[in-house]
């Protein structure tokens, strides 16, 4: 405190008003401010919609890739893929199919930088493609890619 009754009093006066303006905003949120109700049904037959037209959606089947991969021997490696890929919106296809050179731009650096040996595990299969998958939305600049599917892949 300062010393002087005064002032002491107008400063204990002022934080009491302060506490008791907070107080009572608390309150008032509290008590006044509601979220709006969701309509329960309305919501079932969006979340319905929604999964229907999902379930509905064809993958954007790529044509066959040939990949050299990185080998330890004299050997030459290479993976052969065919890749099938589901965008989260119909209307993405068109952005698949023009910006195709991006899917193989990033199927190329990321499988060449893994081993046989990963590639041929179900680990580095799940593991390339969330890579890719990764890869691919942040090269498109949104996320277009859902899920990948492969349809042919063999390390040789």
């Amino acid at each position: 405190m300062t010393g002087k009754p005064l002032y002491d009093k107008i400063l204990l006066g002022l934080n009491g008003l302060v506490a008791l303006a907070a107080a009572g905003l608390v309150f008032y949120a509290h008590n006044n401010i509601k979220p709006v109700p969701t309509d329960q049904k309305a919501e079932e037959a969006s979340l319905e919609q929604t999964a229907f037209e999902e379930s509905q959606m064809k993958a954007y089947d790529f044509k066959s890739m040939v990949v050299n991969i990185y080998s330890e021997g004299t050997r030459l490696r290479y993976l052969d893929v065919e890749l099938g890929v589901l965008p989260f919106k119909e209307a993405d296809k068109v952005l698949i199919k023009e910006r195709e050179y991006i899917f193989k731009n990033a199927l190329v650096s990321i499988a060449a930088g893994m081993t046989p040996d990963e590639l041929t595990s179900v680990t580095g299969k799940i593991l390339l493609e969330s890579r890719l998958k990764k890869a691919t939305n942040e090269a498109l600049g949104a996320p277009v890619v859902k899920k990948i599917f492969f349809s042919k892949f063999v390390v040789q």
